[in-house]
């Protein structure tokens, strides 16, 4: 059965990400239909579920027809990935019968069991693309043209945890960059910005950033003030001593 995927299955790969032509086809369309879900990073656990779910709410000549068109027992078979493979596999057959719009449209407007995660998964997605440029922050003395995300500065471990927050660190863990989503909507949102040096740093600033995404594929943010769930340190309006 295409569909037929043990939640406890999905919990022990919940680690693997995803790739491939026929994910990046459904990224692309995910990133155009609702971009601050940042569904490009979900995890093959989450996406099964999100399947499944899809699936079930079809009518029985929908479903037959999206069973029919799926090949995964062949692809799958020998494949070590855990859900990745079957996946992969479904949303093939999505795009062969042409149900891949309508499945992007409710992934857009459902979560997966665990939303807790989803919502790390936002904040590191955030995190991921944030023009540094575009507000101060500790990368202000190093600043080059051409040189924007935390990537291009180094930033490239990154960490999602249970509680919501995200974190980027740069090489032998000297850096770090978190954030917390406080709130979102389409291609706008409220993060909790921290900026802190590793250990024996002395450097740390929290600031409460508004984002919105931009034509250029980057979350432009500007700090706003302070909420009861986010506080400016040092307070708004007072810059931060750079490191």
């Amino acid at each position: 059965m295409l569909f037929l995927l043990a939640l406890s299955v999905a919990v022990a790969h919940a680690g693997q990400t995803l790739a491939g032509p026929a994910f990046e086809r459904f990224a692309r369309a995910a990133d155009q239909a609702c971009p601050a879900q940042v569904l490009r990073l979900i995890s093959p656990g989450d996406l099964s579920w999100l399947q499944e779910s899809f699936a079930a709410q079809l009518s029985p000549v929908r479903a037959a027809r999206l069973n029919g068109a799926g090949d995964q027992d062949r692809r799958c078979a020998t494949s070590e990935g855990g859900l990745s493979c079957p996946t992969n596999a479904t949303l093939d057959a999505l795009h062969r019968t042409a149900m891949l719009p309508a499945f992007t449209r409710f992934a857009c407007t459902h979560a997966a069991p665990g939303a807790p995660h989803g919502s790390a998964r936002q904040a590191a997605a955030i995190l991921h693309d944030l023009d540094l440029g575009s507000f101060p922050n500790s990368t202000g003395p190093r600043r080059q043209a051409g040189l924007y995300t935390p990537a291009d500065y180094g930033f490239t471990s990154a960490e999602a945890f249970d509680d919501g927050w995200a974190q980027l660190s740069a090489p032998a863990d000297h850096w770090h960059m978190s954030a917390l989503l406080l709130d979102g909507g389409a291609g706008k949102a409220t993060i909790c910005f921290v900026d802190a040096g590793g250990t024996g740093a002395t450097y740390r600033a929290t600031q409460v950033l508004h984002v919105e995404y931009g034509r250029n594929a980057r979350w432009i943010a500007r700090q706003i003030a302070d909420r009861p769930d986010c506080r400016n340190m040092p307070p708004l309006g007072v810059k931060a001593p750079l490191p």
